[in-house]
């Protein structure tokens, strides 16, 4: 055991010095009873401190749900951090932070829209039909169904038959109308073009069908035909000298099988006791002239025939009368036959 002293001799001993002087202990006295809810920092002189009791921590569950995981890692990085976790993890416990029941809700609701990729109920455009178009209106996004289609534009958008109203209607006179997906089309028919020059056609560029004159193509009748344009069409007439063999007139060649041949009245008609002069043809309008034979003299005397268009022979008015003789050859007996015959012609007549 050291002798008194001896500790300040050791620091002596160590350069340090003196021993530094200490105040005296202080007394304890019995210390006065604490009153219930008295928050006295400092007890009486005398009396003796409270026991205070360590506050104890809610045991955690065994197995935390996953959000929990999440939220507590949230708040421990805001407490171990001190001024790192930001506004949320500043002041004492329980200030500057969300519900302990809100936090997890809205980390689910993030979670949730994250993992599916859906689109949030806003999201308008990413809902509209593969023939609809997004657009704004009175600053909200609508989906309406692009031209030619019809519907809510979100879960409808079908075609529109624009040709249900009528050729007529649509693509204007001497046209057919043609629908297609969103759209439409038209056509002129048979004999009538469109005025842009194209097959095809939308009448808002102001296009409409107009006649083809076929007739301006020569040789569409053939020979012997004339060609006479109408509505979409056009019709054949034989020209004169010429007439309609295998069907009547108008005809089509690409339709009827009548066509125009040349008018051929053929040989002319005899006349008994008489015999043709000169040259004649056969067309319409040529003349055949006859005359008696020998021994023969006409009654009356208009020796003339005629073709017609019609493609025959006028009948001959030629009569041809033979002179005749009782045998002795008196002149008297043929005047007296010849008088006798043209009065039996004229009673006829």
């Amino acid at each position: 055991m050291r002798a008194p002293g001896a500790r300040g001799d050791e620091w002596a001993s160590k350069g340090v010095g003196a021993r530094p002087a200490f105040p005296p202990p202080r007394p304890r006295g019995p210390r006065a009873p604490r009153v219930a809810g008295s928050r006295s920092a400092d007890p009486s002189p005398g009396t003796p401190a409270p026991c205070r009791r360590k506050p104890q921590r809610r045991p955690l569950p065994a197995r935390p749900p996953p959000y929990l995981g999440a939220c507590r890692a949230s708040r421990s990085g805001g407490a171990r951090g001190g001024t790192r976790g930001g506004g949320m993890g500043r002041g004492p416990r329980g200030e500057g932070r969300l519900p302990g029941r809100l936090l997890p809700l809205l980390l689910l609701l993030g979670l949730g829209h994250g993992a599916t990729g859906a689109p949030l109920a806003d999201d308008v455009c990413a809902t509209c039909h593969e023939h609809a178009t997004c657009q704004q209106r009175e600053g909200k996004n609508i989906c309406i169904c692009n031209y030619g289609f019809v519907g809510n534009g979100r879960t409808q958008c079908v075609d529109k038959n624009e040709c249900q109203f009528g050729a007529t209607v649509v693509c204007g006179n001497h046209t057919s109308c043609h629908n297609t997906p969103g759209g439409f089309y038209c056509v002129c028919l048979e004999g009538y073009r469109a005025t842009n020059n194209n097959k095809t056609f939308i009448p808002n560029d102001g296009t409409f069908c107009t006649d083809i004159d076929e007739c301006e193509v020569s040789g569409l009748c053939k020979h012997g035909g004339r060609c006479v344009n109408t509505h979409g069409t056009f019709e054949c007439y034989c020209v004169d000298g010429f007439l309609p063999r295998n069907g009547p007139e108008p005809f089509h060649p690409g339709r009827d099988a009548t066509s125009c041949v040349e008018i051929d009245c053929g040989t002319p008609p005899e006349v008994p006791g008489g015999h043709i002069t000169g040259k004649y043809t056969s067309r319409p309008g040529s003349q055949v002239h006859y005359a008696c034979k020998e021994g023969f003299f006409s009654i009356p005397e208009d020796t003339v025939s005629s073709c017609t268009v019609l493609g025959t022979w006028e009948s001959p008015k030629l009569y041809c009368q033979g002179e005749f003789s009782n045998g002795s050859g008196s002149q008297w007996d043929h005047l007296e036959i010849t008088f006798i015959f043209l009065s039996k012609f004229h009673l006829e007549q």
